[in-house]
C-alpha cells in the first residue's frame, strides 16, 4: 500500500478535520509541486484565452444568438402566448422552443424590464460571478495539498473551452454551475431549503442540474428536494395560467410528440449523437438511456438504504456531472459542469496517489480543456469522451463510497476525494 502524501480534505459532512497533526498535512514538494505549478501555468494561459476571446466574441454584431432565443421566447411568453408553435399555433410565430415551461417564468430576471440588452449584461456578468464561485470552491477543496494545487483549482473552470461558447453565444451553462456550488456549500452546511432553491434556480438547464438532485440523499436532505421540486411545480403551474396551457396537453408534448431530433442534429455529446451514429431515433435511444439509468440507481440505491451519509461529497458532486455528459444532450459550452469532477480528480491524486488517481488527474482536466474542434476531428471522437466520462463517473461513485485509506497519525486520508 502507497504511503498517503497528506491527509484528509473533508470529513464525510464536509467538516474540516483537525490538521494539529504534522503526518496528517503533508502539501506537494518536491518535483510534484514543480509540475502542478506547471499545469496551473498551462491553465492560466488557457483561461486568459478563453474568457478573453469569449468576451471579446460577445461583442460581435451577429453574437449571443442562443440569447437572442430566449428573448424572443420569453417576448411572446409576457404576451400570455405560450412559446411553441406545435403548442400554441400561429401565434406563436414559428417559435419552437424546447426549454420546460417553468423556465419562462425565471426569464423575467433577466428580461425585465430592459429587454435585451440587460439580459446579455446580467447573463455576462453572473457568468464571470460563477466562475469567480466555482474558482474559489476548487481553492477550498484542493487547498490541503499547498498554494500550487490550490491555484489549480481556482483556475480549472475557465479554462474550459466552453467558456468561450457560454460568453460569446449568451448561455446560461456557467450561471447553472454556479447555482450547483451553491447548492453544494448549502447541503453541507445543513440548509436543506436554501440549497433546494439553488438546484431548482440551476434546473434553468436541467440536462446540467438534474443529476445533482443525488446529492440531497448523502444527508437525507429530503427537504431540500421537496423545497426545489415545488419552486418547479409552481412555476410550471404559474407558466400554465399565464399563457392558458393546459399541463396536461404539455406533459402529452413532452412525452409523446417531442422526436429529439436537436439533439442529433445540433448536438455535440450524449444520447442523440449515439442515436444518429447508430441510425436510431434519438428519442427512442434517450429513453432507453434513462430508462436504464434509473433502474441502475434505483437498484443501487435499494442496496445503500441507509447509508447513504457514507457518500463523499466532492467525488458524488464530480460523479454526477459526468453521469449528466453521459445522459443527456450537450454541447462543448456546458463542459464546465465537470469542474467538481476535476476537483474529485486532483484532490484523490494529490492525497493518495495510485496509477487509477493519476491517471484520472491527468484525463479528466485533458477532456474538459481541450478545444471541441479536436475531438470533432477524430471518427466518433465524442462517443469515445462519452464512454471516458462514464467510466469516470463509475470510478468516482467508487471512491465516494469506499472508505479512505488510513495514514500512519490514525485519520482518514482524502476521504472526500
Amino acid at each position: 500500500m502507497p504511503k498517503p502524501l497528506l491527509g484528509t480534505i473533508t470529513d464525510r459532512h464536509g467538516r474540516e478535520p483537525d490538521r494539529s497533526d504534522p503526518d496528517d498535512r503533508r502539501p506537494l514538494t518536491g518535483w510534484r509541486e514543480a509540475v502542478v505549478w506547471a499545469v496551473f501555468v498551462l491553465a492560466c494561459l488557457l483561461s486568459a484565452v478563453n474568457v478573453g476571446r469569449g468576451l471579446f466574441r460577445a461583442r460581435e454584431p451577429e453574437a449571443r444568438g442562443d440569447l437572442v432565443f430566449r428573448e424572443t421566447e420569453y417576448s411572446l411568453f409576457r404576451l400570455g402566448i405560450y412559446p411553441d408553435a406545435r403548442l400554441a399555433g400561429r401565434a406563436a410565430q414559428r417559435v419552437y422552443t424546447v426549454y420546460p415551461p417553468y423556465v419562462f417564468p425565471m426569464f423575467a430576471a433577466f428580461f425585465e424590464p430592459g429587454g435585451l440588452r440587460q439580459g446579455a449584461v446580467i447573463v455576462e456578468c453572473a457568468s464571470l460571478a460563477a466562475l469567480v464561485l466555482i474558482g474559489w470552491y476548487g481553492v477550498r477543496e484542493l487547498r490541503f495539498g499547498g498554494p500550487a494545487l490550490a491555484s489549480v483549482g481556482a483556475v480549472t473552470a475557465s479554462a474550459c473551452a466552453g467558456v468561450v461558447g457560454c460568453l460569446w453565444v449568451g448561455q446560461f451553462s456557467l450561471l447553472c454551475v454556479g447555482f450547483l456550488v451553491a447548492q453544494i456549500l448549502c447541503i453541507e452546511r445543513g440548509r436543506a431549503g436554501a440549497a433546494g432553491l439553488c438546484w431548482a434556480l440551476a434546473m434553468i438547464k436541467p440536462q446540467i442540474a438534474l443529476p445533482f438532485a443525488l446529492l440531497f440523499l448523502r444527508d437525507r436532505q429530503w427537504r431540500g428536494l421537496l423545497v426545489g421540486g415545488a419552486v418547479l411545480a409552481g412555476l410550471t403551474l404559474f407558466a400554465c395560467a399565464w399563457t392558458d396551457m393546459s399541463p396536461l396537453r404539455l406533459i402529452h408534448h413532452f412525452a409523446f410528440r417531442e422526436s429529439l431530433r436537436w439533439t442529433a442534429n445540433d448536438g455535440t455529446f450524449g444520447p442523440g449523437v449515439m442515436a444518429k451514429a447508430l441510425g436510431l431515433k434519438p428519442r427512442d435511444v434517450q429513453v432507453a438511456v434513462v430508462a436504464a439509468a434509473g433502474v441502475l440507481g434505483a437498484g443501487g440505491l435499494w442496496m445503500l438504504r441507509g447509508r447513504m451519509t457514507r457518500f463523499a461529497m466532492l467525488p458524488l458532486a464530480g460523479a454526477c456531472g459526468l453521469l449528466g455528459e453521459v445522459l443527456f444532450y450537450h454541447r462543448a459550452y456546458d463542459h464546465v459542469m465537470l469542474a467538481p469532477a476535476v476537483f474529485a480528480a486532483l484532490a484523490r491524486a494529490a492525497a493518495w496517489p495510485t496509477p487509477a488517481s493519476v491517471a484520472l488527474a491527468v484525463i479528466l482536466p485533458a477532456t474538459v480543456w481541450l478545444p471541441n474542434r479536436f475531438v470533432a476531428a477524430v471518427p466518433h471522437g465524442s462517443l469515445g469522451l462519452t464512454a471516458v466520462w462514464a467510466v469516470a463517473a463509475a470510478v468516482l461513485l467508487a471512491w465516494a463510497w469506499r472508505p479512505a485509506p488510513r495514514g500512519p497519525a490514525g485519520g482518514a486520508i482524502a476521504e472526500s476525494a
